[in-house]
């Protein structure tokens, strides 16, 4: 039976397997300075008792000179305790710290129960030195008349917290500049591309001074060439705001900045409707392409041709399809142009049924013609991951 309880250790299954007890229990105390354990306090005793049943890691620094106590799991938290601490002052056990374990005393006597957060301590773990970090909190022992008999301090280790943090805090350093280099990366070939677009419109221009016959298909070319310039700086200047999504623009953004040369000044003629879905970047070529071909056709032939046409564009979903509705509204309607076939209508279906896995559908009803472009969503999510709202 230990003078600290009044059941054996052998009755108690948390008592029977509490080294530090047994240590405690089997120490000469005649010989210290505290004496035998049952000349202690009672609050002192007491403090032990809480000390010995903690599954945390609890020490007890008793009086001014700190004579240190501690349970199983401190001792497993601080590898410099193997050694033989009991009946010695924390001051003997503990030399590197002395300065600090004398101010806390000071403190704790003086009835203030300091706490500290990450604190470092150099400790002996598997025979080397380490460096680790604890939370310590102290709270003072007293006397029922309030005489102070020592301070209890419980621990918890802060050091995987911290190194993780640290991890964090690399990490996200180590982010921001490939971010940084990404953005220079993504300047510059914003400026090459830019360059190359200026350097095949002036291949095609030189290429006329000695095909002026090809005068038609150039100029048709190059209108094309401006119109994905446009998008793409569209796309570029699109991902620089703040609520721009990684790798899409706003389809109707899109399609506004196609149109904006047709759009008229005193009397809008182009009108867009509907959803304003996310696309991801790498379909702005192609759904460029195929915007600015009905724009040129409905420039030469269509609704834009005429004094009194307008265009208007209702954006839905349809089932498992996003469907994309040009409406062009004249009031003396073309002869209907299926029968041409040329270049700019070959284009459209390869590009539409090919690049997008589309289906393209026109119908001329009693206002106008309308067009119906139906792009797959399964198409759209897997180009870019999230890029469907």
């Amino acid at each position: 039976m230990s003078p600290l309880f009044t059941i054996s250790a052998d009755a108690s299954p948390h008592l029977r397997r509490n080294a530090m007890l047994r240590q405690i229990t089997a120490f000469d105390w005649e010989g210290s300075a505290l004496g035998p354990i049952a000349a202690w306090p009672e609050a002192l005793r007491a403090a032990a008792r809480i000390m010995l049943c903690a599954s945390a890691p609890v020490g007890l620094l008793v009086g001014q000179d700190g004579w240190l106590l501690f349970n199983d799991p401190l001792r497993e938290a601080f590898g410099t305790l193997d050694s033989d601490p009991l009946g010695r002052s924390v001051f003997d056990v503990l030399p590197h710290a002395a300065v600090f374990y004398r101010s806390v005393i000071d403190r704790c006597a003086a009835g203030e129960a300091p706490r500290f957060e990450d604190y470092p301590l150099r400790l002996i773990r598997g025979g080397r030195a380490v460096k680790a970090w604890f939370s310590l909190e102290f709270v003072p022992v007293l006397e029922p008349g309030g005489g102070y008999l020592g301070a209890l301090f419980i621990v918890s280790e802060t050091t995987g917290r911290l190194q993780v943090e640290r991890r964090l805090r690399r990490s996200e350093r180590e982010l921001e500049e490939a971010l940084q280099m990404s953005e220079v990366v993504a300047q510059e070939l914003d400026h090459r591309i830019k360059n190359i677009f200026a350097m095949v419109d002036a291949l095609v221009s030189l290429s006329l001074r000695d095909s002026p016959q090809m005068h038609p298909f150039a100029e048709a070319l190059q209108r094309r060439l401006m119109a994905l310039s446009r998008a793409h700086d569209l796309a570029h200047g699109w991902a620089q705001r703040p609520e721009a999504r990684p790798g899409a623009i706003p389809l109707r953004g899109l399609i506004s900045e196609l149109l904006r040369p047709y759009a008229g000044h005193e009397q809008p003629r182009v009108a867009i409707e509907g959803e304003d879905p996310a696309i991801p970047t790498a379909l702005v070529t192609p759904l460029t392409l195929v915007f600015h071909e009905l724009a040129t056709n409905a420039a030469k032939y269509g609704a834009l041709a005429a004094r009194d046409g307008a265009i208007v564009l209702d954006i839905r979903t349809r089932g498992e399809d996003l469907e994309i509705r040009w409406k062009e509204r004249m009031a003396a309607l073309p002869l209907p142009r299926e029968s041409r076939g040329g270049f700019g209508s070959r284009l459209l279906a390869k590009v539409v049924e090919g690049q997008l896995g589309g289906r393209l559908s026109r119908t001329w009803e009693s206002d106008g013609m309308c067009l119906i472009l139906s792009l797959p969503r399964g198409r759209l999510e897997h180009s870019s991951a999230n890029a469907w709202p």
